[in-house]
C-alpha cells in the first residue's frame, strides 16, 4: 500500500500548513495490484482538511493506477510551502514530492485552473499525450492550462520540485501569451531562457526542499524584476478571477467588465493572454471544480441536485459538461475507482 503522507518543513515551520499523517489518517491511499481498495470516504478531522491543498499535485502525478513489484508499504512524501512577501501575489506555492522507490503511473490531469513550472530531480521518466501523440516530458516543464484530459504517464522514482502560480499569473514570467501553452507540456527552458536551465542544474546538485525554495525564490525575483506587463492590469485580472473562484455562479461577463469600464471583448481578450482562457471557459472549470467537490464530500446526494447547486441548467447539462473535462461521467467518478477526485475536492477554495 502506497501511504502518501505530509512531512512538515523543520526548517520553516510557518511556510509549511499542517501535517497529515497517512498511516493514522487513510484519507488517500492506494492498493497494489491484486488488493482490495480500501475505503477512502472518511471525512477528515474539521482542523485538518485546511492543510489538504497539498493533494493538489497528486491530481497532475499520482492517480488511479499506480503500481510496484513488490508488497512493500510505500510512503510517498509531499512538502509544500509560501513563497516571500514579495512573490506571493505572484506564485501560490513552491512544492515537492518523493516516491521514494520506483513506481509506474498511468493518469489523468484535469483542469484546475492553474500553470505551474515542474522540475524532475529524480531518473523517472514521463510521457503525456497530446492530440493522439506521445511526447517524454522535457525535465523542465511548463504545465499550460488544461481544458480537458489529459493523459500522463511515468516510470521511475520520482523526485518533483513544482512552482504553482495564480491563475492568472504565469504570464507576468512569460513573453508568450499563455493561451497558446495550453493542454500541453512545454519545455521551461524555451521558454524561460537560460536561466531557468542554470536553475534545474543547481537544483539537481544540492538536497533540501527548502534549499530548493531558497534557489527558485531568487530565480523568480530575477525575473519578476524584468516584467514589462502592466502591474495594474494584472491586479484587475486578479480582481475578476478572485471574484469568478469564490463565486463561480457570479453575474454575467458583460456586468463584470461593466463594472470595470472596459468591453467585454476586451476583458476575453486580456484572459486569454494572462489566464490562458476566456472568462466563461475560467468560470466552468470553477464551476466543474465545485461539482468535483460535492461528489466528493456528498457522495450520496443525488445528481441533480449537484447540478442545480453548481449552476447547471439540468443534469444532462452537468454531465455533458463534466465529461468534457474528465472523459467519464460524474456517476463513474467513484473516489474508489478516481483517487483524484479526493484530491481535487480537498483542495476547492
Amino acid at each position: 500500500m502506497y501511504n502518501f503522507r505530509r512531512c512538515p518543513v523543520a526548517d520553516d515551520p510557518q511556510n509549511c500548513t499542517k501535517i497529515i499523517d497517512m498511516t493514522r489518517n487513510p484519507f488517500f491511499q492506494i492498493n497494489l495490484p491484486g488488493t482490495s481498495w480500501r475505503r477512502i470516504t472518511k471525512r477528515l478531522n474539521p482542523t485538518r482538511v485546511a492543510a489538504c491543498s497539498f493533494f493538489d499535485f497528486l491530481v497532475v502525478r499520482f492517480g488511479s493506477s499506480i503500481t510496484q513489484k513488490t508488497n512493500k508499504a510505500v510512503a510517498v512524501t509531499f512538502r509544500e510551502a509560501k513563497p516571500g512577501e514579495t512573490l506571493r501575489p505572484y506564485i501560490r506555492c513552491f512544492w515537492m514530492i518523493d516516491s521514494e522507490v520506483s513506481v509506474t503511473v498511468d493518469d489523468k490531469i484535469f483542469p484546475s485552473g492553474f500553470m505551474e513550472v515542474v522540475f524532475n530531480l529524480g531518473d523517472s521518466v514521463w510521457k503525456s499525450t497530446h492530440h493522439g501523440v506521445q511526447h517524454t516530458t522535457p525535465g523542465a516543464e511548463l504545465m499550460g492550462q488544461i481544458t480537458g484530459p489529459l493523459c500522463v504517464s511515468s516510470v521511475g522514482h520520482n523526485i518533483m520540485f513544482g512552482v504553482r502560480f495564480h491563475p492568472h499569473t504565469a504570464a507576468i514570467f512569460l513573453k508568450e501569451d499563455v493561451w497558446e501553452l495550453n493542454d500541453r507540456i512545454s519545455d521551461a527552458t524555451d521558454l524561460m531562457g537560460a536561466g531557468l536551465h542554470d536553475l534545474h542544474g543547481r537544483l539537481a546538485e544540492c538536497s533540501g526542499f527548502m534549499t530548493w525554495v531558497a534557489l527558485a525564490e531568487k530565480f523568480f525575483l530575477t525575473r519578476l524584476s524584468r516584467n514589462t506587463r502592466p502591474l495594474h492590469t494584472l491586479e484587475m485580472i486578479g480582481q475578476i478571477v478572485g471574484e469568478l473562484r469564490r463565486n463561480p455562479l457570479s453575474d454575467s461577463i458583460a456586468l463584470i467588465a461593466e463594472h470595470y469600464k472596459i468591453t467585454p471583448r476586451y476583458l476575453h481578450t486580456l484572459f486569454l493572454r494572462y489566464v490562458g482562457m476566456s472568462p466563461k471557459a475560467f468560470s466552468r472549470v470553477n464551476r466543474f471544480q465545485l461539482s468535483l467537490h460535492h461528489l466528493c464530500r456528498r457522495q450520496d446526494e443525488p445528481l441533480t441536485d449537484i447540478a442545480y447547486q453548481c449552476g447547471y441548467f439540468d443534469q444532462s447539462h452537468f454531465i455533458k459538461e463534466f465529461r468534457s473535462f474528465t472523459g467519464i461521467a460524474p456517476s463513474a467518478c467513484s473516489p474508489i475507482d478516481y483517487p483524484t477526485m479526493m484530491v481535487r475536492c480537498s483542495s476547492y477554495s
